[in-house]
């Protein structure tokens, strides 16, 4: 079995390519992180990295520039 792994910001619906992508594979969405969402994030992934974050790094991580979860879990 083959797995592939494709990350777009969006797919073209009217292409022939995506409509064959769409019509024989799963298509997930990932939509952005909320601010509203983002400390709640961080202190998950603090969590689980066994560490405790003062408010004054959370507060910065959470209002990082561009904001992905990947960019937090290294930082």
């Amino acid at each position: 079995p083959w797995v592939v792994l494709l990350y777009a910001q969006a797919l073209d619906g009217r292409k022939k390519s995506t409509k064959a992508l769409t019509q024989n594979s799963a298509v997930v969405n990932c939509e952005a992180v909320p601010e509203a969402d983002r400390a709640a994030w961080v202190t998950y992934l603090a969590k689980n990295r066994n560490l405790t974050l003062p408010p004054s790094a959370l507060q910065r991580l959470a209002c990082l520039d561009p904001w992905t979860l990947d960019r937090v879990d290294l930082e």
